[in-house]
């Protein structure tokens, strides 16, 4: 027995040394490569965007009930998570500033990232995990969008953390079914496509899993997130009332929606990792490995 607890907590000893040097060369390689850059200071420091402005404002609403009375009137056009998730930040010092949403926006990124590593290294070694890791980070969108004070650094939190649990949902125990819920209602109320994300994975995870049992264990936790999304309709019928006028967004069309895809889908480095692991994992269970 006690060899046995020895051997357990060596192992957990190089689990935890392993976090530490990941997170520490993905900090090098995103923020510091970043900021080394001639203008690398300007992610941190330059000043908002339009959108940004909305996030800042609904933020640091002095009440949670005139933030919602705002967000229902229009004042953005997603549902209210993300505010929520800022409300801690505008509550301290001079209120939201944007450092803080660039930083907070750079962190959702970085964890991010670690929850990829790790889902990753439950089929590969060190070096082919971090490789994938980095191709995800290199990608032009997470560059763009990992100091950018919106929805899109906890949209990829959300996504990449359930990812990381589903690869797991055979050995959940009672905090990671909690943790699966808040992760699906985070993801469906941070931004309205949250649910359609949500769908992409469950159909990633019928497909990789091989068994009936595998594929339906913990989608009880799961439907939290679209249950809170209906929660959010009142919200929703709000915005769309006080758009009286088409919006930015043109009508869909074939090659509109090809581009959406060309820009989101086609980084080659990405496509190729993730056509490898899914091959590996199909046929490693074919080959009983």
């Amino acid at each position: 027995m006690h060899g046995k607890r020895a051997v357990t907590g060596e192992r957990e000893r190089k689990e935890l040394l392993e976090v530490l040097i990941v997170g520490v060369l993905l900090v090098a390689l995103t923020l510091g490569v970043a900021l080394l850059l001639p203008e690398g200071h300007l992610l941190l420091t330059r000043p908002l965007w339009l959108d940004e402005y909305h996030t800042r404002f609904l933020a640091s609403e002095p009440s949670l009930r005139q933030l919602f009375r705002n967000l229902s009137r229009g004042a953005d056009f997603n549902p209210p998570f993300l505010y929520l998730l800022l409300r801690p930040l505008a509550r301290t010092g001079e209120g939201l500033t944007r450092l803080d949403l660039r930083v907070f926006s750079y962190g959702t990124v970085f964890l991010s990232l670690n929850f990829l590593y790790w889902t990753l290294r439950r089929d590969y070694s060190k070096l082919p995990s971090l490789m994938g890791t980095l191709a995800v980070s290199a990608h032009p969108l997470v560059i763009h969008h990992s100091f950018d004070g919106r929805f899109y650094g906890p949209l990829l939190l959300f996504t990449s953390l359930l990812a990381f649990l589903l690869a797991r949902a055979d050995s959940w125990n009672r905090g990671e079914k909690v943790l699966v819920a808040v992760a699906s209602v985070g993801l469906c109320t941070i931004h309205y496509f949250g649910v359609l994300v949500l769908g992409l994975l469950l159909v990633g995870h019928w497909v990789l899993s091989g068994s009936w049992g595998g594929r339906t264990r913990g989608l009880g936790y799961l439907t939290a997130g679209p249950l809170a999304l209906l929660l959010c309709i009142p919200l929703y019928l709000g915005q769309r009332v006080a758009l009286p006028i088409p919006t930015w967004l043109p009508e869909p069309s074939l090659p509109r929606v090809w581009g959406f895809v060309e820009g989101y889908l086609t980084w080659l480095p990405l496509n190729a990792g993730v056509l490898d692991y899914g091959l590996r994992l199909r046929l490693g269970r074919r080959k009983g490995l």
